[in-house]
Formats: structure tokens, sequence, C-alpha cells
């Protein structure tokens, strides 16, 4: 028996609920501060996304929305493109592979790991960055966007989860895990 066009939209619609919730996250913390200074302290939105949706195994492909993540990322931050898409991707590549013992822990034990993932992904970056320039940059700007980033960090897996319990439906994502 075929689907409905409705029941096709829907699926269609909770499949690409993480690459919304996550793209309209970076767009909101996108906008540029008054202050130069302030424009450091700006949050990765995008790998806290990454995160969160890479538990959530059969309802977004990970990777995929890594790839997207890194090159809007490396689009915006004007950076080498292809720099941040490495850095997502294997960003996400490292989450997957500890899934399993992340998943049934509390949410402070996440964020700690978070944190941790996340002090990976800012050191990453920056070798891969002093690699393209040939020079040595300074690690401050990058722990300040680390800080920032880990103290959103709930922020954001709260807008996430909200999104996930208003648009994706139970019987979807239990058919999917």
């Amino acid at each position: 028996m075929s689907d409905s066009w409705h029941d096709i939209l829907r699926r269609c619609w909770q499949k690409s609920v993480p690459f919304v919730i996550t793209f309209m996250l970076m767009a909101v913390f996108a906008v540029p501060f008054s202050s130069f200074q302030m424009n450091f302290f700006r949050p990765t939105v995008g790998i806290i996304g990454v995160y969160y949706w890479a538990f959530r195994q059969g309802l977004v492909s990970s990777y995929l929305l890594a790839f997207l993540v890194g090159l809007v990322i490396d689009v915006h931050s004007s950076s080498p493109i292809g720099i941040n898409v490495v850095c997502v991707l294997f960003f996400a590549l490292l989450i997957r592979q500890f899934s399993r013992y992340l998943l049934n822990m509390s949410f402070y034990a996440n964020w700690f790991f978070f944190a941790l993932f996340g002090l990976f992904f800012i050191l990453l970056k920056w070798i891969m960055l002093m690699m393209y320039y040939g020079k040595i940059l300074l690690l401050s700007e990058a722990f300040i966007n680390f800080s920032a980033t880990i103290m959103f960090y709930p922020l954001i897996v709260y807008l996430n989860a909200l999104g996930q319990n208003k648009f994706i439906t139970t019987e979807q994502s239990d058919e999917q895990n």
C-alpha cells in the first residue's frame, strides 16, 4: 500500500528537522556584534548540533550534517575552504565511535565529554590552520571561542531537544533506533 503525499511530506520534514534547527541556530549566533573584541566570544553552535544529533543515529546522517556544518563555518569565517569541513567530519566520526558509551550518560557527563571533544576539535583546527598558513597562530582567540561554546552548550542542547520533541514523533524515532 502506497503512502499518501501527506505521510511522505511529514517524513521528509522529520528527516530535515536536525538540519533546520542546526542551521537556524548557526544563523542566529552568526549575527555580528558591534564590538570587534566580542566577535571572538562567539560559540561554535554547529559542532554542538553535530554532537547532539550524532546520538540520534536513525534520525539524521551525522556525516552529512557535519559536512554541511563545516562548509557553512568555512564560508562564514572566511577560513580556507575544507579546514572546518575536515575538522567537523573528524569530530563527527569521533562522536559516532564513542556514542554507544555516551548515549546513556547524564547531561553533565555529556557536557564534560563534549568539552573534551570540543577541545580536540579546536586544537585540530588550530594545527591545520598553522600548517596552512605556515606560521604560529595565537591560541587565545580559539580558547575564547571554545569557552563560549562550552558556556552555551546547555542552551543549544535544550533548543535542539525542544525541536526534536516538537517536530519528530516518537514512532519515527523508535522505528529508526
